[in-house]
Parts: structure tokens; C-alpha cells; sequence
């Protein structure tokens, strides 16, 4: 995904929501744990996938759609963030 622009409230909000959906519950995303793969440090799951959808779909209001979140491509807090920005400025 391209490197944009964040917003820092936005990658914060994205952070909680994963911090809920992950194993174990005391992860720490710093500015390095926003990059990090969620799914090879460990942290999300294919049930804390699912969860975490959950989560954006009522932090955001916003429908994701499976098809459109592949575990293969949207890998880190930043990854989601960059992915819900666009579908936020498209609203």
C-alpha cells in the first residue's frame, strides 16, 4: 500500500479498535508496533480478524468488505488506517 498521510486521531482509534480484537489484550503499538505485521507478531488471528472488523465497522460506521481486507495485503495499524482514510474521503 502507498505511504499517505494519517491523520494521528485516525491511526489512535484504529489502534483501540485493534487493541480490543487482539491476543493477547496488553499489546503496546508504538510507532514501530504501527507497521508491525499484526498476524505474524502474533496478535490477530483469523477469529481476531473477524473481531477486529467488528470493531472498525462500529467505531467508523462503516460496512468493510472481506473481499476488499485481504489478511495478505492489509497487514499493519498503518495498512488499515491508509485503507479506511480512502473509504472515508469517498463518503
Amino acid at each position: 500500500m502507498p505511504t499517505e498521510t494519517i491523520a494521528p486521531d485516525l491511526l489512535e482509534r484504529i489502534s483501540d479498535c485493534v487493541k480490543r480484537a487482539a491476543e493477547p489484550k496488553s499489546i503496546v503499538l508504538d510507532e514501530a508496533g504501527l507497521t508491525a505485521n499484526l498476524f505474524d507478531g502474533g496478535m490477530l488471528d483469523s477469529f481476531g480478524w473477524i473481531n477486529l472488523l467488528d470493531e472498525l465497522d462500529e467505531a467508523f460506521g462503516i460496512e468493510l468488505d472481506l473481499d476488499e481486507l485481504d489478511q495478505k495485503n492489509i497487514v499493519s495499524v498503518r495498512d488499515i488506517a491508509g485503507h479506511i482514510n480512502t473509504l472515508l474521503k469517498t463518503r
